[in-house]
């Protein structure tokens, strides 16, 4: 794994210095804060693993440059990393070289109040998490020609909030150009999954009270925050559920921010067309969401039950008018 940047709590990611000794990068690194116990994580931890079907010893292999994929992993913006749970099932690259000529890249990025929290000035200017990614983006764009990768052939891919990022770059004018394709799979922004900077700005207010600081002045509430511990941060959750994930009751992207990553809601800027020009494949599995609704309505878990339209109506209206309007 690389490292590419190192992350400033709640603020932006600064790209790393350059390096004159050999950096070994043939193990991996921690996980970024996140409220798991199985994943080792620290704050420093702007890392990418990169991947190759061979190894380039010959001068017509290195001419030979191929397509890159960028892998996004999922986890609600709140869990996961390069190396999860089951990684040899979900995010182990290899399966893909394996079987495809073309570098496979997945990256980091801060998570939760590490990666979203907003503070209303530039000390917390939100979706940070967001500028990781870019951050990473620009590091393949300028050296995955050095791994045999093309960076005029880069793909997006991803899954569930991997999908609502990936979507979110294309949307956003600070990732222009960095990429090419996308492939999307179960996860979309909207205005829905997406908080206004009042909204997000209340959310991280009350983020701030469970952790016991002060939220009359936005300087005084992030020196506070920056004088938790990891573990007194990530033991703070204000969504610890599938209802609160699926209310946006968690910490998520926002528009209107100050870096002007999603300048407007995203509805207006698909309704202007503005939008990065790239090519797009968008799919879902089968039972999407199906976890989702089971916990707003567990009769749905007996499969035995026959229902009917009007049963079908009935449950809809009742998940719809518990869901809240965020934005």
């Amino acid at each position: 794994m690389l490292m590419i940047g190192h992350p400033k709590r709640f603020g932006l990611p600064q790209p790393v210095k350059q390096w004159n000794d050999i950096y070994d990068a043939t193990y991996f690194r921690n996980g970024c804060p996140q409220n798991l116990p199985f994943i080792s994580t620290e704050e420093d931890c702007l890392f990418l693993n990169i991947l190759t079907p061979v190894i380039y010893s010959t001068s017509s292999n290195k001419n030979h440059l191929r397509p890159v994929i960028f892998y996004i992993y999922g986890g609600a913006l709140q869990f996961g990393n390069i190396k999860f749970i089951l990684s040899k099932l979900l995010y182990d690259g290899s399966h893909y070289v394996d079987f495809g000529d073309f570098i496979f890249v997945s990256v980091q990025h801060r998570l939760g109040a590490f990666g979203f929290l907003y503070s209303g000035n530039e000390r917390a200017p939100g979706n940070q998490g967001i500028h990781d990614m870019i951050l990473a983006l620009k590091w393949v764009k300028e050296n995955i020609e050095r791994f045999g990768g093309d960076p005029n052939d880069i793909t997006l891919m991803g899954l569930s909030s991997g999908s609502m990022a990936i979507s979110t770059l294309i949307l956003s004018p600070l990732a222009r150009g960095l990429f090419h394709r996308a492939i999307m799979k179960s996860g979309c922004i909207s205005d829905y999954y997406t908080y206004s900077p009042e909204r997000m700005l209340n959310f991280s207010k009350e983020f701030a009270k469970l952790c016991d600081c002060p939220i009359d002045n936005p300087n005084h509430m992030i020196d506070c925050l920056q004088s938790k511990s990891i573990n007194e941060l990530v033991g703070v959750r204000l969504a610890i559920n599938l209802r609160e994930i699926f209310t946006g009751n968690i910490f998520l992207m926002m528009y209107g921010d100050h870096r002007k990553l999603l300048p407007e809601r995203p509805s207006k800027m698909f309704a202007n067309g503005n939008i990065n020009p790239v090519d797009l494949i968008a799919g879902f599995t089968h039972g999407e969401q199906g976890n989702f609704v089971e916990n707003f309505h567990p009769e749905l878990k007996n499969g035995s039950q026959t229902m009917n339209i009007k049963d079908v109506k009935r449950i809809f209206d009742k998940i719809s008018s518990s869901v809240p309007r965020i934005f």
